[in-house]
């Protein structure tokens, strides 16, 4: 059955994107950004054709709003995309990937370089983007993990939210195969995005569990990092987000 899943999966997906990709077309030609909304429904469906069921608990605070989320696989953006109306912020390369880059770029991506001295201007764009009432969320450990553990969280792009006033929520995040951790959810190391997604959509259903968290407000960017990292972890150690 995993080949067939994967062929069915795979025409749907293939025609998700090539509507998608006429949208953007026609978004650019008017000079218009796709709705919010209406990325955030794109989000949904792409969860549902990768078989990713996703529940939350929860709810996202009023934008705009700086999330914080831990970082587990490629499959975050669309299970949390399709949650808020969110802008994500993604690293350069993501730009560069065929089809994917040019999706993230109409959705209104902002990238990052590797390096700690971009931080800086990222941060004065995010402040820039929330103050014109957009949401935008990161993953401030940098990179993927497996979990159940985290990464401490990097804090420059914390002002963000300092200096356009707005609280920082944390959202913690984890993927589940029959009631514990997924072993193939998780997208680390070197691993190729082609050969993990084809293994994602044979599986039979994975599911992501999002908790929104309280929104933290006020303190400087170290103190918003710290707090927030604090969150998240205490969120993924809660006994109460196994499946009852």
């Amino acid at each position: 059955m995993a080949p067939l899943r994967v062929l069915y999966r795979l025409a749907l997906l293939g025609l998700h994107i090539a509507w998608a990709l006429a949208f953007v077309v026609l978004c650019a030609l008017a000079g218009r950004r796709p709705p919010p909304a209406l990325v955030s429904c794109w989000h949904r469906w792409a969860c549902r054709i990768l078989g990713v069921r996703v529940r939350v608990e929860g709810r996202p605070a009023p934008m705009p709003v700086l999330m914080a989320a831990n970082h587990v696989s490629w499959l975050d953006i669309p299970v949390l995309g399709g949650l808020a109306p969110v802008a994500f912020l993604a690293k350069a390369e993501i730009r560069r990937w065929p089809l994917v880059g040019r999706l993230a770029s109409a959705a209104g991506t902002l990238y990052i370089e590797r390096g700690r001295h971009h931080a800086s201007a990222v941060a004065a764009a995010m402040a820039a983007r929330l103050g014109e009432g957009r949401g935008i969320l990161f993953f401030p450990e940098g990179t993927t993990t497996r979990g159940p553990g985290i990464r401490r969280f990097l804090w420059p792009l914390f002002r963000a939210a300092v200096d356009a006033g707005t609280p920082v929520q944390p959202v913690a995040l984890r993927y589940l195969e029959d009631g514990r951790i997924s072993p193939h959810a998780p997208f680390v190391g070197d691993a190729n995005l082609l050969p993990h997604a084809l293994a994602i959509l044979a599986r039979p259903g994975i599911e992501a569990r999002v908790r929104f968290l309280a929104p933290i407000r006020g303190g400087d960017a170290r103190a918003l990092s710290t707090a927030a990292h604090a969150a998240v972890a205490e969120a993924l150690s809660d006994g109460d987000q196994t499946p009852p």
